[in-house]
């Protein structure tokens, strides 16, 4: 029977297959490392109202080099700047610290608002009023954010739904005023 000896591994060669190892291994905990997380929107989000913990919620992503343009982390006192709607990334440029000065006022129209108008869509607010006889339509306000459509609810409940705007305290004031008036209220879409 021949016995064979075996050479020992030459220096260079364990270099090479500890670097081909180590190599390995730095793939391989390339691919398990966890990703970042940002926040997502759990319902619509309305354009001056604080941000809640309850209306976020953290999912893992990969957004590459627009990362720096998302929020990872809750900040108490934030507020969406724009409509952000449910399922959405939160934009860091999209959020302010400050109150923007607008309030909701909520209000049921003389009659249905247009088909398409939903929140984050844009309205002008009308009056008619009666002038020397006539009738005449006044607007009360140019432009105002759709902060939500409520549908009638209650035993007694007429068949319109109410409409919740962002606007001004003085067009909220006008608002009030026409709505202690009486007088027919008009919400017409704009862009």
């Amino acid at each position: 029977m021949v016995t064979r000896l075996r050479r020992k591994p030459r220096l260079h060669e364990l270099v090479l297959a500890t670097a081909a190892l180590a190599t390995a291994a730095l793939l391989l905990a390339s691919y398990f490392k966890p990703l970042p997380t940002y926040l997502v929107a759990t319902k619509d989000l309305i354009p001056g109202i604080e941000l809640v913990e309850g209306d976020l919620v953290s999912v893992p992503a990969d957004l590459g080099d627009l990362a720096g343009r998302y929020l990872a982390s809750y900040e108490a006192g934030l507020s969406p700047t724009a409509l952000i709607r449910s399922g959405e990334l939160i934009p860091i440029r999209g959020l302010t610290r400050a109150r923007d000065g607008r309030t909701q006022i909520r209000f049921t129209p003389t009659v249905e608002v247009a088909e398409g108008t939903e929140v984050g869509s844009w309205v002008s607010l009308w009056q008619v009023v009666e002038v020397d006889q006539n009738f005449e339509a006044q607007m009360l306000v140019p432009r105002a954010e759709v902060a939500a459509l409520i549908e009638p609810d209650g035993l007694f409940a007429n068949d319109l739904r109410d409409l919740e705007v962002l606007v001004s305290q003085a067009q909220a004031t006008l608002i009030m005023s026409a709505l202690a008036s009486d007088v027919s209220l008009f919400a017409v879409p704009v862009r």
